[in-house]
């Protein structure tokens, strides 16, 4: 059984601290997946993820450049990715989340934003 900590972002932007105690790794994955099915994210999801040499973040799944994106006065990073039966044109946020739809999206039919 281990002790795990979890921090995160929940949507509306607070950071919350999770501490499990005495939980096998199934518990664990699974609090994750609940978190992230309800769209909280990593509290520091930046720091996890390789940039490019001017700051960018790199989408881990899709290995490419985000962009900074903006929208009534919130920011985040998120690059285009088109879905290569449907044709129709999605985001990924750079992490598995219902505001995140192209996550689900293969890397080989992620578009440069």
């Amino acid at each position: 059984m281990l002790d795990a900590s979890i921090s995160v972002i929940q949507p509306a932007g607070y950071t919350i601290e999770i501490h499990l105690h005495d939980k096998g790794y199934d518990e664990i994955d699974a609090t994750i997946d609940a978190l992230e099915h309800r769209g909280y994210r990593p509290s520091q999801p930046g720091e996890q993820w390789a940039r490019t040499p001017t700051g960018e973040p790199i989408c881990p799944r899709h290995k490419v450049v985000m962009r900074l994106r903006s929208k009534q006065q919130q920011e985040w990073w998120s690059h285009r990715v088109i879905h290569a039966q449907t044709g129709e044109e999605l985001y990924c946020r750079g992490y598995k989340s219902p505001s995140s739809p192209g996550w689900e999206i293969e890397g080989t039919d992620a578009a440069h934003p």
